[in-house]
């Protein structure tokens, strides 16, 4: 998984229209474009040493991929939108929690 997470790093960095800017409809489009991608590899990576690769190979993999996808990636989502919301929303409703504020 920290591999999914470095090559989606590198390859934003020279793909522009990843940027995240105020397009809100933009942002979130990354955002779950990135999160389904980097599930994806990981999944695929995990099922390779299944042991029912093992016994069918790829052959069920879309099965397999249908059957967890339902329940992993809004999974992921709904964590990646707590933590955006604690992020920014934590510094206003406690200003004491503001680093940026210069004392």
């Amino acid at each position: 998984m920290p591999l999914t997470f470095y090559g989606i790093f590198w390859s934003s960095k020279y793909i522009s229209s990843l940027t995240l800017d105020n397009n809100i409809v933009k942002n979130a489009s990354v955002i779950i474009a990135t999160v389904t991608v980097q599930w994806l590899a990981v999944t695929s990576s995990y099922y390779f040493f299944t042991t029912t690769f093992n016994k069918t190979g790829w052959a069920n993999f879309p099965a397999y991929l249908a059957k967890w996808s339902v329940i992993e990636i809004p999974t992921t989502l709904y964590t990646i939108a707590a933590i955006i919301m604690v992020f920014t929303l934590v510094q206003r409703i406690v200003p004491v929690l503001n680093f940026r504020s210069s004392i």
